[in-house]
């Protein structure tokens, strides 16, 4: 092919590992079940290599009925973070999902 000719390039995700990401509830693990005062929730996507893992959207879901202000696409660093709060007093369990693993194929 001559310069500057397109030329196939796979891309493919970067693995998350469960191991090296991790889930904080912020600086402040409890609030008021008042419906206004909110706990950030904080992700951290790591790969098997330790390195951040950008631009992956994550989920969260709780076992108790909270609301919660979804985090969005990870930045650079691989973090993002959401809000919980809620009216029903109580432990909630804050569970967060990574979008699925894909690859693609373009030219550039």
């Amino acid at each position: 092919q001559r310069p500057g000719s397109p030329h196939p390039v796979e891309v493919t995700m970067a693995e998350v590992s469960a191991h090296l990401s991790r889930l904080f509830a912020g600086r402040k693990p409890l609030a008021f079940a008042d419906g206004v005062d909110v706990i950030p929730v904080r992700i951290r996507l790591r790969d098997v290599n330790n390195v951040p893992v950008p631009n992956r959207q994550v989920t969260l879901s709780s076992d108790l009925d909270v609301a919660i202000t979804q985090p969005g696409l990870t930045d650079e660093e691989g973090r993002a973070t959401g809000l919980v709060y809620s009216t029903n007093p109580g432990t909630a369990n804050i569970r967060a999902v990574v979008e699925a693993e894909s690859s693609s194929e373009s030219s550039i």
